[in-house]
């Protein structure tokens, strides 16, 4: 005899506000106009069930989906205390995947129950197995059991076709041990059932054999209402393992507070670790790759205008949506089916929570739901602790109330963590209380000793439609951290209005002696357009940084071409990539002074900037010697008094030497890919 499993898993629900989902069909959640998404819901688990919980009190509403020989059918499901059972119907299933979707998916041959199999237990002693009650509830025959004899209560289900595996006695005794009640459910076919305890006579109109098997098979045959006291919100998953067999479940917990099943919930950490790993790699391989390319094109003119700036501090903050847990606090009016049938709360609005996964026989064990928000708190200090803040910042106002008091923590990783939820347009909670508090703690946080949290404060602080951490931001852009530099300078740019009440400031951040600065200036002063003097950007011309003087020379050009003395910082720039820059410069102007200026560069230490050196100088005059100086030297001191220059040729030559594949350096080796062997 199989038994059912009991089954559930965290499934992330894309949340949909709003959407208008009607009727339903072929035994699962089937409606017009809709495409069924595997990610959002499953169409038939192999049990789908609700929980409500509150006050000590759980109603647990079953469903199952079962294919094979009706009369096989057996259904045992353990529950911490004695239960009540009740027939209920599929429209609370409806009614949850409806909303969550726009939230956030026989012959009778059984022998029937009996008491004997002990024989007759004496009215002064309890029986091994005690048998509550036997009754119909509307296809079932359901017993409620009690034992404190794991040994005899197996020999009672096997007695009833319920077998058990021999080498899975300590699932039941597990159960006994703990004083649990198990309500033991079979198909009631017909009135000849054999039951020996009945509380009243079967249902009149039961579903023929055939009938009632197409609807187990769907999982469309009326669910169970269970209930009972419980201190803590559980599933009984451990009892699936008896089956051996993976199972589909779908649970949907409504409760007074948000709760989340804290075994589960560290597994998805692990997880979002292994997600985030992997993203991380995958980026730095493709970032070293790109390199390595603009690198082999550097003596061809393909120059990157900006430098890629370290990803440390925000790769740690990675998070993959889907694994977190969905919640949705909702009005008893958006469930009015649910409110009817099921004990919701009393009072406010309960949360909701959908769970789904495919669950191994050796991963099945009862679910205990605790309260989440203490859970995501503790983690917050773990490695993964964005992932528990996001979690958080899902909740709203009480996660983002969790959130605040979780940067007042001496753990610089903790705020670190907490920061990283609030930074996000989607996930920093929309309440003024929150906000209020946020920004209050702010200009601290921006103070911060840990670059982790200043940078993520500075990201936080972007999302607050307020000013007031301009001057903070203006100090960080010469942290000693450039994440938190080019954090700093994002925040200005965002707040381009405010700065461009402060122009004179700009230009003043032109003349600093922090490059940060100085191109943080450039780009406020192009977004704010005033365009900086050709004497305010000519010095920059010497920062050794490739943003600044390429971004500078850019906006010179402005003002009309740049002439080779003009150039000279360029040339002496200790930058390799600011040297070809010049280089280009030089052949623009294509007069003797260009000469002058290259021949120099044909000692340069970067052999591509030797190589460009040369191209310019074939290009110029139409000779082709190597990159050593001496030749070069020698001719342009006999030839220089008569020099004439004619750009349409140098063109030409430019482009024949690019056709037959001269120009620049050889392509260096990718160093994601296996060297190659010279051809010989």
């Amino acid at each position: 005899m199989r038994i059912l499993q009991s089954a559930c898993w965290i499934i992330t629900i894309s949340i949909v506000l709003f959407l208008s989902i009607n009727t339903r069909a072929d035994g699962g959640f089937v409606v017009p106009k809709f495409v069924w998404d595997k990610h959002r819901d499953i169409n038939e688990p192999t049990q789908k069930a609700i929980i409500a919980f509150d006050a000590g009190h759980e109603d647990l509403l079953l469903q199952v989906k079962y294919d094979g020989p009706v009369e096989e059918f057996g259904w045992l499901i353990p529950v911490p205390n004695l239960p009540t059972v009740k027939l209920a119907s599929m429209d609370c299933f409806y009614e949850l995947s409806k909303y969550t979707q726009k939230k956030f998916d026989y012959e009778p041959r059984t022998r029937g129950f009996s008491a004997k199999v002990h024989g007759e237990a004496s009215a002064e002693a309890e029986p091994p197995v005690k048998v509550i009650d036997v009754k119909t509830v509307g296809e079932y025959r359901v017993a409620i059991l009690s034992s404190r004899d794991a040994g005899a209560l197996e020999s009672w289900l096997n007695a009833n076709s319920f077998a058990i595996p021999p080498d899975k006695a300590d699932v039941i005794d597990s159960y006994v041990k703990r004083g649990w009640y198990f309500v033991a459910i079979k198909i009631n076919l017909s009135k000849a059932t054999g039951f020996e305890v009945v509380s009243g006579p079967p249902r009149a109109g039961v579903d023929t054999k055939a009938g009632v098997a197409e609807k187990l098979s769907q999982g469309e045959l009326h669910p169970l209402r269970l209930s009972f006291a419980s201190d803590r919100c559980v599933f009984p998953l451990r009892i699936s393992s008896l089956n051996g067999q993976p199972s589909e479940v779908q649970v949907y917990v409504l409760s007074k507070e948000p709760l989340v099943e804290e075994r589960l919930f560290e597994e998805n950490m692990a997880e979002n670790y292994r997600w985030r790993s992997n993203m991380v790699a995958t980026l730095e391989a493709s970032r070293a790759r790109m390199a390595a390319r603009r690198a082999s094109l550097a003596g061809r003119g393909g120059l990157p205008v900006r430098p890629e700036v370290p990803r440390e501090l925000a790769n740690r903050s990675w998070i993959d949506d889907n694994k977190l847990v969905p919640y949705a606090q909702v009005s008893r009016s958006a469930l009015p089916v649910c409110s009817r049938e099921m004990a919701l709360l009393r009072e406010g609005e309960p949360w909701l929570m959908k769970l789904t996964r495919t669950f191994k026989p050796e991963e099945m064990q009862d679910l205990k739901f605790v309260p989440a928000i203490p859970v995501f708190v503790t983690a917050l200090k773990d490695g993964e602790g964005a992932f528990a803040a996001a979690n958080l910042a899902w909740l709203g106002r009480p996660g983002g109330l969790a959130l605040l008091m979780a940067l007042e923590s001496g753990n610089s990783s903790v705020r670190a963590h907490a920061l990283a939820a609030m930074e996000s347009e989607t996930l920093v909670p929309r309440d003024r209380e929150v906000t209020s508090r946020l920004e209050k703690r702010l200009p601290a946080l921006l103070k911060d000793t840990d670059p982790e949290v200043r940078f993520h404060a500075l990201n936080a602080a972007a999302q607050i439609e307020d000013h007031r951490f301009v001057d903070q931001a203006l100090e960080l852009l010469r942290d000693d951290n450039p994440e938190v530099c080019a954090a700093a300078e994002s925040y200005l740019r965002i707040n381009r209005e405010e700065m461009s009440k402060r122009i004179p400031l700009l230009h003043e951040m032109l003349k600093d002696t922090n490059s940060t600065v100085q191109m943080c200036g450039l780009r406020l002063l192009m977004g704010s357009g005033v365009t900086p003097s050709r004497e305010e950007l000519l010095p920059l011309f010497s920062i050794p940084r490739l943003e600044v003087a390429a971004v500078a020379l850019s906006l010179a050009e402005r003002g009309g071409a740049i002439s080779c003395s003009e150039a000279r910082p360029l040339l002496q720039n200790s930058l390799p990539m600011v040297r070809l820059i010049a280089i280009n410069v030089l052949y623009q102007n294509m007069n003797s002074e260009s000469v002058d200026l290259a021949l120099p560069l044909l000692k340069d230490q970067e052999e591509f900037v030797r190589i460009r050196a040369r191209d310019m100088l074939a290009d110029m005059t139409g000779r082709d010697f190597s990159t050593q100086p001496e030749p070069w030297e020698k001719w342009w001191a006999e030839n220089k008094s008569s020099a004439v220059f004619n750009r349409e040729q140098a063109e030409q030559r430019r482009m024949q030497r690019f056709r037959e594949g001269r120009a620049g350096l050889r392509p260096m080796p990718d160093p994601s890919l296996p060297e190659q062997p010279q051809k010989q």
